[in-house]
């Protein structure tokens, strides 16, 4: 996939998919990650934008999640709240671009 830079958003949007490329991640996930990105910015500049790579027990590859949200606290608290909704969720790695900003393992997984 070849994006030209026309505006200031295309080049975040060509990194991005860039950066999800290059980590193994579900096809489908990665597509509407990209498009929610897109429709999203349209809306919100104040917020980042993080990528959540879960290990989910029922695939073979993460399961991936974009979300936008305030900060790194906000962040850390959607993946406890990601935790709460699935018990198929054994860890979540959080990015945001090429920055990693921390890996959460499920609370019950991390005593077995």
């Amino acid at each position: 996939m070849n994006i030209e830079s026309t505006s200031t958003y295309e080049p975040q949007l060509a990194r991005r998919y860039s950066e999800i490329n290059k980590r193994n991640c579900r096809l489908a996930d990665m597509f509407r990650s990209l498009s929610s990105l897109i429709v999203d910015h349209a809306r919100r500049s104040d917020v980042n934008i993080y990528t959540l790579y879960i290990e989910d027990d029922r695939y073979q590859v993460p399961s991936l999640l974009t979300v936008e949200l305030a900060g790194d606290p906000e962040a850390m608290a959607h993946v406890d709240q990601l935790f709460a909704r699935s018990a198929h969720y054994q860890a979540i790695e959080i990015w945001e671009e090429d920055r990693r900003v921390g890996r959460a393992v499920r609370p019950d997984a991390a005593r077995s």
